[in-house]
C-alpha cells in the first residue's frame, strides 16, 4: 500500500509517496513505471526512521522542512549521515492507478 507523507521543501508543501519496506517506512519521491503500467519501482527510497515525523490518518507529516536535495538523493554536505537513502532498490509494487 502506498501512503502519503506531507513534506515542506523550503516554502513549498509536497505530498510524497511512502511505502513500508523491511519493517520501516520510506519516502518514494519518484517512480519507474513498468512498460505495461501495472507496476512501480522506486527510483530511490529515503527512510523516515531518521527524520522527525508523526503519523496521520492519511500517512505521515514530517515535522520540519527537508532540504530539496534529500528528495533528489543528494543531502546537503555534512548531513549525509543524517539521511538513509537507497538508490534504485529492487522493490516492485502494484500501480494503484491501474484498475485490475
Amino acid at each position: 500500500m502506498i501512503r502519503k507523507t506531507t513534506v515542506a521543501i523550503g516554502s513549498a508543501i509536497r505530498e510524497v509517496d511512502t511505502i513500508e519496506h523491511e519493517g520501516e517506512f520510506w519516502l518514494v519521491p519518484d517512480w519507474f513505471e513498468s512498460p505495461d503500467g501495472k507496476y512501480l519501482r522506486p527510483m530511490r527510497i529515503i527512510s523516515l526512521s531518521t527524520i522527525p515525523h508523526q503519523e496521520t490518518s492519511q500517512g505521515f507529516l514530517i515535522s520540519s522542512p527537508l532540504p530539496k536535495g534529500v528528495l533528489l538523493g543528494h543531502p546537503p554536505e555534512g548531513e549525509e549521515d543524517r539521511y538513509l537513502i537507497h538508490e534504485n532498490p529492487e522493490i516492485i509494487v502494484p500501480n494503484p492507478d491501474v484498475l485490475n
